[in-house]
């Protein structure tokens, strides 16, 4: 059976503007998941060279666009300068980026000498004179200033810190430092938060003590929006646990690094999660690799995503894909569990996967919507298609993006979703759209919009209805691309913060058979010499969590990716001892039990290592490969995810994302899942 529905990394593709039949890659079987769109894009890359951006050559660090430049909108605009072809960013509406705190700030806040403005098929540039209080105005303080210089706090420090309680400009202990290149300035919780050092976050200012509080002026507001007044009295009373906004209706977000807005996720001993894949295919495989509810290593994770769930594509209500996944098979009355039923009916792989609860009672499960496949035109995968529609006579690649198009779909699925989780007993719902706004793969340039808008509706409704019925609100959480135009044309990623629990990097399936020119390690922590994507970008684990903090997301909110497969290459010779970087020609042969060209299960690595294989731990990429004559793979082992659990630790993010616990080596005591739990301390 083909692998189906495999979470990957992604790139949304630029054919909406460069797109011609000659720049489409062919799907090659079942292996084309994520490599057409890396090719793609690769190619599409070099067809705009011409015209790139040039503004990051010879710099590193955070920049304010040059307030006259194109595209810098009412000076919104940034580059987040690495390899010296980055593209601009822009804050979001209502904000625009402080060269003073190198972040995106209120536009009162902000001076503006040229203000660009886009109207319908009109763009209009005034020049401006503008007095601004500076985001950074020295606060008037009742204490003695530290010792420290802010600008010297971060030296040789990684990772969030609360910012000492008497450091000039740490008005009401609100200060913290996201420290990584040395250099960082002091960034402010909102008002009425503090940052808590022990959560890595801001919280409520009564759920954070503050031994010396250093009181600031009113007039010299950070974080408070135009208009709106700050006081320097704060209620003693704890706010509400979940602090997410119920409305949908602001869109407007700040891109501070932290920021917490949704009800908090339960995390294990250590404060980390730990996020794993059960697919439910992977039962249909041969003994003794068949894998079922009862072989998930339970008291190892902390959330269990079910993979996958599908929309339906005219109800736009969730609902099940395998028959067994409900009750009875899919006939009778397989609407509710067995548990609500008489005696006779046969439980579902749903009811089993939650039943886990009664002995792990830590255990959180989510439902996860989407996968690969599901947005796979039938022109590319037919018989992926025909499994679609089984179901769905309906089904097309659209479905998602019809979904997120209307409020009336919207709602639909809201209202379906809060009802099948708690039907089911799942704790929460997660995101798999791969990708918004993918032309080619039933996306649409509306799609980042309407995502987002999605988003604050299911955390409003999960909100309100866990208040209402007086249970944990359900947690609402997505995978998401990291390609290097994934973000800009997906997702909205302040967003995406404000209102999801937390954020899966898929940090894998970065490099393979697809792109066969030499060979990688495909799910790296760290970027190697030579390791190159599209237009020169040294995709990595890494490289994902920078990206993605640096466009406002929460270095408490990412989750790490890993993986208990690989990816591999044909070699263009079978000379011993090739590492990365080594010529390859094409995809790895297939294996015996996962039977799909350029990919094997962990207990099939091991098998080959057994066989003579020679097997390579890389301490430089965090990552391990192996090569037996001419198959090159790259992939994780025991020691590269403990030491993605020390990254995690170091950097302050919440935990880690496996695919999947089916393809490790489960029949001999799961060796992935259990090092990457006991690394990270659960």
């Amino acid at each position: 059976m083909l692998r189906l529905l495999l979470p990957a990394l992604g790139v949304v593709s630029l054919a909406e503007q460069l797109e011609s039949p000659e720049l489409q890659e062919p799907c090659r079987g079942s292996s084309c998941t994520a490599g057409a769109g890396f090719v793609q894009y690769r190619r599409l890359l070099s067809q705009k060279a011409s015209v790139r951006d040039e503004f990051c050559q010879g710099k590193t660090g955070l920049y304010a666009a040059p307030a006259g430049a194109e595209g810098n909108i009412n000076c919104r605009g940034f580059y987040n300068c690495f390899h010296g072809n980055e593209a601009m960013q822009l804050c979001g509406s209502g904000l625009r980026f402080s060269p003073t705190t190198m972040n995106c700030d209120w536009e009162a806040n902000v001076a503006c000498d040229v203000v660009t403005t886009e109207g319908p098929g009109v763009t209009t540039t005034v020049t401006m004179v503008t007095t601004v209080q500076a985001t950074t105005a020295p606060p008037v303080t009742t204490t003695g200033g530290s010792s420290i210089d802010p600008s010297d706090f971060c030296i040789g420090k990684v990772g969030l810190y609360a910012a000492p309680v008497n450091m000039a400009g740490n008005e009401d202990c609100r200060g913290y430092f996201n420290c990584f290149r040395g250099d960082e300035p002091m960034q402010l919780c909102a008002q009425g938060q503090r940052f808590s050092a022990d959560l890595k976050n801001c919280d409520w200012r009564a759920n954070v003590p503050c031994s010396e509080v250093t009181e600031t002026s009113t007039t010299a507001g950070t974080t408070a929006p135009p208009g709106s007044s700050s006081s320097t009295t704060s209620s003693t009373t704890a706010a509400p646990s979940s602090t997410s906004s119920t409305s949908s209706a602001s869109s407007t977000s700040s891109t501070s690094a932290v920021g917490s807005t949704a009800p908090a996720t339960t995390p294990g001993p250590s404060g980390k999660i730990f996020v794993a894949y059960f697919a439910n295919w992977f039962q249909w495989w041969p003994a003794p690799y068949k894998f079922m509810p009862s072989d998930i290593a339970a008291e190892k994770i902390t959330h269990l995503n079910y993979a996958f769930a599908m929309i339906h594509s005219s109800t736009f209500q969730i609902r099940h894909f395998e028959d067994n996944d409900v009750s009875n098979w899919g006939t009778g009355n397989w609407q509710v569990p067995c548990s609500q039923q008489a005696a006779g009916c046969t439980k579902g792989l749903y009811e089993q996967v939650n039943d886990l609860k009664a002995t792990h009672p830590h255990l959180k499960t989510l439902i996860s919507i989407g996968g690969w496949s599901f947005n796979l035109p039938a022109s590319e995968d037919a018989e992926s298609a025909r499994r679609m529609s089984r179901l769905d006579a309906g089904w097309t690649e659209y479905v998602f993006s019809d979904m997120v198009s209307t409020g009336e779909n919207r709602q639909k699925f809201v209202d379906s979703a809060i009802d099948f989780c708690r039907t089911w007993g799942f704790d929460g719902l997660d995101l798999d759209w791969e990708y918004p706004g993918f032309i080619g793969r039933g996306g649409r340039a509306t799609d980042k919009a309407n995502f987002a808008t999605l988003l604050r509706q299911l955390r409003a409704a999960f909100d309100a209805e866990g208040t209402s019925s007086g249970r944990t609100p359900l947690l609402l959480t997505a995978a998401v691309g990291i390609g290097p135009s994934t973000a800009d044309n997906a997702y909205d990623v302040p967003a995406l913060n404000e209102n999801l629990d937390f954020i899966n990097l898929m940090t894998y399936d970065m490099y393979g058979g697809w792109s066969p020119e030499k060979t990688a390690i495909h799910s790296q922590l760290y970027a190697g010499p030579g390791d190159s994507f599209g237009d020169g970008v040294p995709l990595s684990g890494e490289y994902a969590v920078n990206d993605w903090i640096a466009r406002g997301a929460s270095v408490s909110k990412l989750a790490l990716g890993l993986v208990t497969y690989s990816r591999s290459f044909q070699l263009q010779s079978s000379t011993p001892g090739q590492g990365p970087g080594a010529a390859g020609q094409g995809y790895g042969a297939t294996q015996a039990i996962s039977k799909q060209v350029g990919l094997a299960s962990y207990y099939e690595i091991l098998t080959l290592i057994s066989q003579g294989a020679e097997k390579h731990y890389d301490s430089a990429r965090c990552g391990a490969y192996l090569q037996q004559g001419d198959l090159w793979m790259g992939f994780d082992d025991e020691e590269s995810v403990r030491c993605k659990a020390d990254y995690i630790k170091e950097k302050g993010l919440i935990g880690g994302l496996l695919w999947d616990l089916p393809e490790d080596d489960f029949p001999n005591g799961s060796p992935i899942v259990t090092a990457f739990s006991q690394a990270l301390g659960l």
